[in-house]
């Protein structure tokens, strides 16, 4: 069916990495990386947009009789570019009679729809209103549903067979566009979070270590959707399901046994 409308099948993406970094390390103590990069793909595989059948004749014509309600396909139909930045920073100290380690690492990126490939002149014959196959909320798939900042605080103490290690990474921002009916789109801004890790180990024998810890120690969800998005007014899905911020499984707790050899 899709050929015949003017839509061929997936073809490889084509992918250019282009990066730059450098070291400095000016003691044994402490050391600093950064990374900048850019990732340009041209004909990025994406999954369309979910096409009503009733509202394209094309596809009535090509599907009468089967039932089929709706189509959505993948499609090389973008070009993205993302550019970004990584920094990584080291300090290691002697504190009473253990070690210091801390660390920071941080992420900043940002992914971009340079170019976007028209409809299909036989899919959009005959239609009453422009057909886009990749919109609004399959754009902001790509573009908005994943933080652009990502900063890892990290502090591990070790003294003897002890090891305390505490984590706080923060999640910035993220937005969504959600199709309410016939209404326009409608975006909501979910705001940056930080989630705190914190663990202890012990050697227990010289091969068998104990570790007992928990993640997001704090209890810490992402922000609800709004009341006023109608694919979520029901309250069974509070949290969106088209970003990527960090899960909304709440703090979590456990303890595990490692056998080194």
């Amino acid at each position: 069916v899709l050929p015949n409308l003017g839509i061929g099948f997936p073809t490889p993406e084509i992918a250019m990495n282009y990066n730059a970094g450098l070291v400095w390390q000016p003691g044994s103590k402490f050391s600093l990386s950064a990374d900048v990069y850019r990732i340009d793909v041209q004909d990025k595989i994406v999954l369309s947009e979910a096409l009503r059948v009733a509202a394209i004749p094309a596809l009535t014509q090509q599907l009468a009789g089967t039932g089929i309600q709706q189509v959505s396909f993948f499609t090389n139909h973008v070009d993205t570019r993302t550019t970004g930045l990584d920094v990584i920073a080291n300090y290691r100290e002697t504190l009473g009679k253990g070690n210091l380690h801390l660390s920071v690492a941080a992420a900043f990126n940002q992914t971009n729809i340079v170019a976007n490939s028209a409809t299909p002149a036989k899919l959009q014959q005959g239609a009453s209103a422009a057909i886009r196959l990749i919109d609004t909320i399959n754009i902001a798939l790509i573009e908005t549903a994943q933080p652009r900042e990502k900063i890892i605080f990290s502090a591990t103490y070790s003294i003897g067979k002890l090891q305390l290690t505490g984590r706080a990474t923060y999640f910035g921002k993220v937005a969504a566009w959600e199709r309410t009916g016939s209404n326009p789109h409608i975006e909501q801004v979910f705001g940056g979070k930080t989630l705190v890790d914190l663990s202890a180990s012990i050697m227990l024998l010289k091969s068998l270590q104990w570790s007992l810890g928990s993640n997001n120690v704090g209890n810490v969800y992402p922000d609800r959707v709004l009341p006023t998005l109608s694919a979520y007014g029901s309250g069974q899905t509070p949290f969106n399901r088209n970003v990527n911020q960090f899960g909304f499984a709440g703090a979590t707790y456990f303890t595990a046994l490692a056998f080194r050899f």
